[in-house]
């Protein structure tokens, strides 16, 4: 990674954490390693949860999404990285090297990509998805998805049905990628097999009504939030989309 950072232009260069330096200690359980990071403040996270607990203010969050679309821009062109965590960009312990196609368990619960939970082959796309569920965190005091049933409980069937009642059904042809995965949750005519209910009043329209650019975000959310990764947009193309960039079409 340092060394692709010496050597791109990429603007995106500058929203990534450098290591600094490197060294070893010695403690009771063996060797470790240190890592020295270029300092950095608090993360975006915990400002939130202690100063804005119910969402910074739209424009604040464009402009962080901007900089997180350079930040992949750059990690998935030229670092060929996939983060697979949530953002922001600077911890790349549970990265991936190369494009991939990659199996296995990946992100934090609430932030898996479906590709994710139904054990089909993953890549870049999923830092996509993670985008929009930072906009949707950095913006308001609730998660979009939580994993969880009515009663509090975790697991994949509360999450896909969460996915299903916001996103709508996922396509036949994405079922088809894992059938043994996909027989779990539904039937052979592609019908949910009601492991966990799904909720009512969940569409993204009903979820989000307080923003300035309501409609221009929800759009901005349909083109990542998608059940068929292939179908989201790159980093790259999306700091053309119009609710981050604040450009119309026309423009």
């Amino acid at each position: 990674m340092s060394s692709k950072l010496a050597q791109t232009k990429n603007p995106g260069r500058n929203n990534i954490r450098r290591l600094l330096d490197s060294f070893e200690i010695t403690g009771p359980h063996g060797r470790h390693v240190v890592l020295v990071m270029q300092a950095a403040q608090m993360s975006l996270r915990d400002f939130k949860t202690v100063f804005k607990p119910d969402g910074f203010d739209e424009s604040f969050v464009k402009g962080a999404v901007q900089e997180l679309l350079k930040a992949l821009d750059f990690i998935h062109s030229e670092a060929e990285l996939v983060h697979t965590g949530p953002m922001l960009l600077s911890d790349f312990g549970e990265a991936r090297p190369g494009p991939g196609p990659h199996a296995g368990d990946i992100m934090p619960i609430q932030y898996r990509a479906p590709e994710t939970i139904m054990y089909i082959a993953w890549s870049y796309p999923v830092d996509i998805w993670s985008v929009g569920l930072t906009a949707w965190d950095l913006l308001g005091s609730k998660r979009l998805f939580t994993a969880k049933d009515e009663d509090g409980q975790v697991y994949d069937a509360a999450h896909l049905a969460e996915m299903i009642a916001t996103l709508g059904p996922p396509p036949p042809e994405f079922l088809k990628r894992n059938p043994e995965t996909t027989a779990e949750f539904w039937d052979d005519q592609g019908n949910w097999l009601d492991l966990a209910p799904i909720p009512n009043n969940r569409s993204l329209e009903e979820l989000e009504t307080k923003l300035e650019d309501s409609s221009g975000f929800i759009a901005f959310l349909r083109r990542v939030l998608t059940w068929t990764p292939e179908d989201r947009p790159t980093a790259r193309e999306l700091l053309q989309d119009p609710w981050v960039s604040g450009k119309k079409g026309d423009e």
